[in-house]
């Protein structure tokens, strides 16, 4: 029990951030431009995509704890760049580091405990682990970043970006002591293999489905992270106060529209989960047509 309770508190960590969307805020601090903030952005979506495959091989040939603890490494030194952040060009190497990690740890971190827990005989409970753990990321989450909004507001952004960079040494530390069980690598050789990934990803039947998912997807995350600063500068305004003053409102907000989507996704079976989403792409452009006409936090 012990040893899949390190996997458990791996996977909270990994969901604690202490700035989450605000950090477009903190991009505009030091000069960037939303098309630059844009760009890097698009850059760590595709790239996590294109990337899956070279990566992936390390986990399939190698070893499921050495790619996972190549990501998390990868992660740690984004969020040194993240600290020391000067200029677009920095920008764009945070990006690229966080695609690199993001493509490192996905998949490999889920065989290797799912191997771990058949090598203990618990196979079978793999997906209510997944759906335990997943419970406890929700509070972990929004709780951090909570934190991380009041703390920006009143020390800067210094202190929550230390704060992601404690966790993501921790992190490090904490897959180094679980060990790796039942590992079979594949036999195939590495350009095979990869050539073999690459025609399966690209081929007419996947890569359109995954083109459409990262165009959706991305137009979101965009909206989310440039809502943020409109909001702000809304706030400021009724506030009468700056941008950075209103942080810890923005954390409340945040934590709000990460929170109940989730809560109703939970939920979707039930009738009135589904007509919510069902009016969710009508309504939520309207409210931001009506959020532009009629300036007001609400």
């Amino acid at each position: 029990m012990e040893l899949l309770n390190r996997y458990r508190l791996l996977m909270v960590l990994m969901h604690t951030g202490f700035l989450g969307n605000l950090v477009v805020i903190y991009y505009l601090s030091k000069g960037l431009s939303y098309a630059q903030i844009g760009l890097a952005t698009a850059l760590t979506a595709w790239g996590i995509v294109l990337l899956e495959v070279p990566t992936g091989i390390v986990g399939d040939r190698v070893s499921r704890k050495l790619s996972v603890l190549i990501g998390l490494t990868l992660n740690a030194i984004a969020t040194l760049v993240l600290i020391f952040l000067n200029g677009f060009a920095m920008l764009l190497l945070y990006a690229l580091l966080m695609a690199l990690s993001v493509a490192f740890v996905s998949g490999s971190l889920q065989a290797w405990l799912f191997d771990t827990m058949r090598h203990l005989g618990r196979e079978r409970e793999f997906r209510e682990f997944m759906k335990g753990t997943k419970s406890l990321t929700i509070p972990v989450s929004a709780l951090t970043l909570l934190i991380g909004a009041f703390l920006a507001q009143l020390y800067g952004f210094t202190l929550p970006l230390v704060l992601s960079f404690i966790i993501e040494v921790a992190m490090i530390i904490l897959a180094l002591s679980i060990p790796e069980y039942g590992f079979e690598p594949v036999r195939e050789s590495y350009g095979k293999h990869t050539l073999g990934a690459f025609r399966e990803l690209f081929s007419g039947r996947i890569f359109p489905l995954v083109a459409v998912s990262i165009l959706v997807s991305l137009e979101t995350n965009q909206f989310r992270k440039f809502f943020e600063p409109y909001l702000g500068r809304v706030l400021a305004i009724y506030l009468g106060t700056t941008l950075t003053g209103t942080l810890g409102l923005l954390g409340i907000a945040e934590v709000t529209v990460r929170t109940l989507p989730k809560f109703i996704g939970i939920r979707i079976r039930d009738s009135w989960s589904l007509r919510l989403y069902s009016v969710a792409p009508v309504l939520v452009p309207i409210l931001t047509i009506l959020s532009v006409l009629y300036k007001n936090p609400l």
